[in-house]
């Protein structure tokens, strides 16, 4: 436990200091004494705030979780309240200061109050308001505050290890419904919901015309009689339409601010029109690709079936995998280790970072010890890195993505998943991804034509991939915000332009409509 100086403190030091190199220079002994007991006088405080802080910390001075389990389930852009409290169960007096949570940046949490007394045999009850704001496994490692004893000169950061891990699930609005010719038969239907067509059944649809082609024995006589010409029942079944939503889940749109990113807002996209897609009673699969494909889940319906949608879109689109993540097993090992150091002092006593068979070892161990949800290995080149991953998807530490991109070999699986999707036969294809550039293009108009042989609508929800730069103050960082819009306008405007022609249906234009606003003058 490290002790600092308060500002006063360095005040007095430097006076202190000052004073003695002047009376040694003039020679003066009251001027020497004065100043060689201020010394002595913070030396003796800072001895008396370290013995009070060890003693408060041998004695019992920790922070405790209100709430019985250590984990729950979040949406995106929520707010929750967690209560905690600060227990003193020493005979010391303690001032905090500075209370602050140890999260990560996809997590915004204010803690109130962040500052008060503590008395002996005392608890402070603290309550932190936490707002995801991404989707994954998110964690709060804890809480830091700043103590001071009973001589307020000296101060010492502590810091209390203290995990609570948030499984965050995508934000789901309300959205309109897209009518749209579609359906069976010959009569309009809603092309993202259950649809009533011609057919046989029970039901009464109505009453109409004789028409050539029509079955004799559809023919209502008793009605006809009444009215003089021939007419025909005309009964109504149910449709339920198969719908595929395709994902583009690449790691270079996950750049910008924690809850902007342009894949951030498409994953909320694809939930929404998910749960509108299984109220109206439809089958939904969902494709989630990248380099390669993360995720394929099977046409369904029911809540059950929403929720593992919901576990892919959540967890299948991390960074978390080697091959989509920015860091190394060495970079991982790392940042268990530093983790691990607070919670199991005695068991990362001069652990070296390089040696990572006991860091793992120590890292099982703990995972198994720990009351949180059990998460699945990511994919990693050897088991100790896949358990590396596993510690950090369970306590919630972040995960850097790569910086490169693999917007080439997305298109190309988009391609494969599109030929793929055609030998399942779905009504309906929805596709979110960023503008398409022209090699995908290409591609894209030898399986239009197939898609209109079999019959398969296709739509294409563009993605804002610069959606999260923002204007500054300064003038070059501005300049390089307004290039990106200007170029994303440009994308935009050239790739809605390209799908029109190949017979795409836009269901969403709002990243258009909000680059045209953003450069409006």
């Amino acid at each position: 436990m490290q002790v600092h100086p308060t500002f006063p403190a360095r005040v007095l030091t430097g006076i202190a200091l000052l004073q003695l190199v002047s009376s040694l220079v003039a020679l003066n002994p009251a001027a020497f004494a004065w100043s060689a007991a201020l010394i002595l006088g913070l030396t003796g405080a800072r001895l008396l705030t370290q013995y009070s802080l060890a003693n408060a910390r041998s004695a019992g001075f920790e922070m405790l979780w209100k709430h019985p389990l250590r984990n729950l389930l979040a949406t995106r852009n929520s707010e929750l309240c967690l209560a905690a409290e600060l227990r003193n169960r020493s005979n010391e007096l303690l001032v905090l200061d500075h209370i602050s949570a140890l999260c990560p940046p996809e997590l915004e949490v204010i803690v109130e109050p962040s500052s008060g007394l503590l008395p002996p045999h005392s608890a402070l009850p603290v309550r932190a308001t936490v707002r995801p704001l991404r989707v994954g496994n998110r964690g709060i490692q804890g809480l830091s505050v700043i103590v001071r004893g009973d001589v307020s000169a000296f101060e010492a950061q502590l810091t209390f290890a203290n995990p609570f891990v948030f499984e965050v699930r995508p934000c789901v609005t309300e959205r309109p419904d897209f009518i749209r010719r579609g359906g069976l038969g010959r009569f309009s239907a809603p092309a993202n919901r259950t649809s009533s067509v011609s057919g046989d059944s029970l039901e009464l649809r109505e009453l109409r015309e004789l028409q050539p082609g029509d079955p004799l024995r559809k023919i209502a006589w008793k009605a006809s009689a009444r009215r003089g010409r021939l007419l025909v029942r005309d009964d109504e079944r149910e449709h339920r339409h198969r719908l595929w939503y395709v994902l583009d889940a690449s790691v270079e749109l996950w750049s910008g601010r924690p809850a902007e990113s342009a894949l951030d807002i498409a994953i909320d996209c694809v939930a929404s029109m998910i749960r509108q897609s299984l109220r109206h009673g439809d089958r939904v699969g969902l494709c989630i690709v990248a380099a390669r494909t993360l995720a394929r889940i099977a046409p369904g319906q029911g809540s059950h079936h929403e929720r593992r949608l919901f576990e892919a879109l959540t967890h299948s689109t991390s960074t978390l995998e080697a091959d989509r993540s920015g860091l190394d097993e060495q970079d991982v090992a790392a940042i268990v280790l530093e983790h691990l150091r607070p919670m199991d002092p005695v068991g990362t006593h001069r652990m070296s970072p390089k040696n990572l068979d006991a860091i793992a070892k120590l890292a099982r161990r703990t995972v198994e010890r720990a009351q949180l949800i059990a998460q699945p290995e990511p994919a990693s080149a050897t088991p100790r890195e896949r358990l590396f991953r596993r510690y950090l998807s369970t306590f919630g530490l972040p995960c850097h993505p790569r910086t490169t991109t693999d917007r080439d070999l997305t298109d190309r699986e988009i391609l494969e998943t599109l030929m793929w999707l055609m030998t399942q036969r779905p009504d309906r294809i929805r596709i979110c991804s960023p503008w398409p550039r022209p090699r995908l293009l290409e591609g894209l108009v030898k399986v239009q034509r197939r898609l209109k042989k079999s019959r398969i609508e296709l739509d294409w929800i563009p993605m804002n991939v610069h959606y999260g730069q923002s204007e500054s103050a300064s003038v070059h960082q501005n300049l390089v915000h307004h290039t990106l819009r200007w170029r994303e306008l440009v994308e935009a405007s050239n790739g809605q332009l390209a799908l029109r022609r190949l017979g795409f249906k836009n269901v969403m234009a709002q990243p258009m409509t909000r680059a045209i606003d953003v450069m409006a003058p």
